[in-house]
């Protein structure tokens, strides 16, 4: 299941300048960590989905520069904003964030929060 939903959105990692993190973190819509239990996974940086009509734009904008070590993470989507908007705020979609996350801390939160959910589910 996690496999197939790392392709909900395409991830873009970038290096921000500090003085246009609060700009960009404006733009996006974020997950909530509070679902996993853990404190912000990125209080450095920036997390979150951005439309992909507004990639080019937030990218030009804010200087962002390509870079796999970055503290900014645009996970872009082509899906209906609004409901992105809606499904970001619920814990699947926390717990997805951080069980796809290079950060081992982040990931096994993500996997154990995800585990709750669908024992709770059944």
């Amino acid at each position: 299941m996690l496999t197939r939903m790392r392709d909900r959105a395409a991830v873009h990692t970038y290096t921000a300048h500090r003085a246009a993190l609060p700009r960009l973190r404006a733009l996006l819509t974020s997950s909530d960590p509070g679902h996993l239990d853990i404190s912000a996974l990125m209080p450095d940086g920036a997390d979150g989905y951005l439309p992909e009509t507004e990639l080019d734009a937030a990218v030009r904008s804010l200087g962002l520069r390509v870079d796999e070590g970055g503290s900014a993470v645009l996970r872009v989507t082509g899906f209906d904003f609004d409901t992105v908007r809606h499904l970001v705020k619920t814990p699947v979609v926390a717990a997805l964030d951080a069980g796809t996350s290079s950060d081992p801390r982040a990931r096994g939160a993500g996997l154990r929060t995800l585990d709750d959910l669908l024992q709770a589910y059944r």
